[in-house]
């Protein structure tokens, strides 16, 4: 399976018609673009998807010093390389599912998963969640 497929099938609630994968960050934040080149941002801590309108609007939003040091997450990516080493092509480092659902940024919680399982586990999550208000409370339950 691609990338590109995961978008469609976890995040293709949103009614976005990916395009393109422009850049990933380390820790698995991405720049996309729909078919009308509109780009996104896809923040997988927040399980959310924002537009930032064409490429010049984007590179304005990505010169915004915030924005740099979200996506670079220096301190979080250097903890996780001295704890885990390189991530295997196609994979990122992130935080474990329950602590990304928790918001735990503890070093402890990092891990290293495929991009694809990542962007499918944020995506069924967000459109799962998408109408309860914040800070409410949801139950999770596992099923294969």
């Amino acid at each position: 399976m691609s990338i590109a497929a995961a978008l469609r099938e976890s995040w293709g609630w949103t009614e976005i018609a990916f395009a393109a994968v422009h850049s990933v960050s380390p820790m698995g934040h991405l720049v996309l673009s729909d078919s009308e080149g509109c780009y996104y941002y896809l923040d997988p801590e927040l399980r959310s998807i924002d537009a930032l309108g064409n490429e010049e609007a984007t590179r304005t939003h990505f010169a915004q010093q915030e924005t740099q040091d979200i996506w670079r997450a220096h301190a979080l990516v250097e903890a996780a390389r001295e704890r885990l080493g390189e991530p295997p092509d196609g994979s990122i480092y992130t935080l474990k599912p329950l602590a990304l659902l928790q918001g735990d940024y503890g070093y402890e919680n990092l891990c290293i998963l495929p991009l694809e399982e990542l962007i499918r586990f944020t995506g069924d999550v967000s459109r799962q969640t998408k109408d309860q208000p914040e800070r409410g409370q949801y139950e999770i339950k596992i099923v294969e």
